[in-house]
Parts: structure tokens; C-alpha cells; sequence
């Protein structure tokens, strides 16, 4: 197994099936069969050396998404914005900011890009 994989296992176990996005994206779901890179994806770090690539796979990059949905709707912005959400109600803002600048890459991505311009005010809704 490689570490995709691995963790993909861990976070079903322990997150559970459940869509992520589904509070911040409705659609019809029948719960989380893939694994979503959020933030980074694999295309991002296509051709960088192994230990760069594998930084992606890491829990604050990764959302839990119904396979359908993840077909039909993951590569649009409100997709995007659903997933980097879920990720900041579950680790927090700081947590998201701190796993982008801290990256042994230098990659903008519209997940990276939201994540950095959010605001505190922005995420207390979460909270409630």
C-alpha cells in the first residue's frame, strides 16, 4: 500500500463515511467512498521529487466526498470552497494556513488561494 492509501484507510476509521462537503455543498449523497485533495492535488506536484510529492497526503489536505459528487462537481469553485471549508471546521485556520506555508513546494492552487484569504470572521459560523 502507499501512503495514499494508507491514509485513506486511516480517515475512513476514523472520520467515518460521511460526505464532508455535504453541510457546506447539498446534493444527493450516498456518503464517502473517495479521498479529495483539497488544497494540493496530485497534478500539483506532478514531477517533484518523491518527498515533496508526498506531502500532499497528509489529513489537513484531504476531504471525505461522495464518489458521484466527486466525479460530477470536483473541480468547480463551490466545490473547492465546500472542501476547504470542511477542512478549516475540522483544524481550524490557523492549522489550513500553517499546512500551506509550510509546503517544501511553492504552489498556488484555488484551495491555497481561499484558505489564505479567509478571514477569522469568515469561519466563526463553524463554530456555531
Amino acid at each position: 500500500m502507499n501512503k495514499r492509501e494508507i491514509l485513506k484507510i486511516r480517515l475512513l476509521e476514523e472520520r467515518g463515511y460521511a460526505c464532508e462537503v455535504l453541510p457546506y455543498l447539498p446534493h444527493d449523497c450516498q456518503g464517502a467512498q473517495d479521498m479529495h485533495e483539497a488544497i494540493y492535488s496530485r497534478n500539483d506536484v506532478r514531477g517533484l521529487e518523491a518527498d515533496k510529492r508526498n506531502y500532499i497526503h497528509d489529513a489537513r489536505n484531504v476531504v471525505l466526498v461522495c464518489h458521484q459528487h466527486h466525479i460530477d462537481e470536483g473541480r468547480t469553485e463551490a466545490y473547492t470552497r465546500a472542501c476547504v471549508q470542511a477542512l478549516v471546521a475540522r483544524y481550524g485556520l490557523d492549522a489550513i494556513r500553517n499546512y500551506i506555508f509550510t509546503a517544501p513546494f511553492k504552489v498556488k492552487t484555488p484551495g491555497s488561494q481561499l484558505a489564505f484569504w479567509m478571514r477569522d470572521e469568515e469561519t466563526t459560523w463553524l463554530d456555531s
